[in-house]
């Protein structure tokens, strides 16, 4: 090996351990949760691909949650936008649902989803959106 190519590898080494030192830690917290007053949080997960989890934290049933609209913003290979326009008829209390897809990607990414839900007769409809830093098919969520 030349000595160029020992100094490309050197180089390259030393920005690997500079760019995963910048990243949040993979065992601490691998989701990011938004929380509603009404007691149905909705969270994204990272890890090998990407989920939106929704959860009734309420003491009855939400009815019609629906997965509307899904976009995403960077460059990623994603099926994730097939789950939107699905819906779940009924979601029982302290139950969770998840959308999700492997996705593979680099760099920075943003996802938004608008999810709609009827909850003791009034529609309600609230966006999701999460920031992740995509390594391949690890997800990273950034804050």
């Amino acid at each position: 090996m030349g000595d160029k190519m020992r100094r490309i590898i050197i180089g390259g080494v030393v920005a690997m351990v500079v760019l995963m030192g910048s990243l949040p830690q993979i065992g601490e917290g691998m989701h990011k949760t938004e929380k509603n007053l009404d007691g149905v949080s909705i969270s994204w997960e990272g890890g090998f691909g990407v989920q939106l989890v929704i959860t009734n934290n309420n003491n009855y049933s939400i009815y019609n949650v629906s997965l509307d609209s899904i976009s995403i913003s960077g460059f990623v290979i994603s099926s994730l936008a097939n789950n939107a326009g699905m819906t779940i008829a009924e979601m029982p209390p302290e139950t969770s649902i998840s959308f999700g897809s492997l996705m593979i990607g680099v760099g920075p990414v943003a996802i938004a989803a608008q999810i709609s839900y009827d909850e003791q007769g009034e529609h309600v409809v609230r966006e999701a959106i999460g920031n992740f830093f995509f390594l391949g098919m690890l997800v990273l969520p950034v804050q």
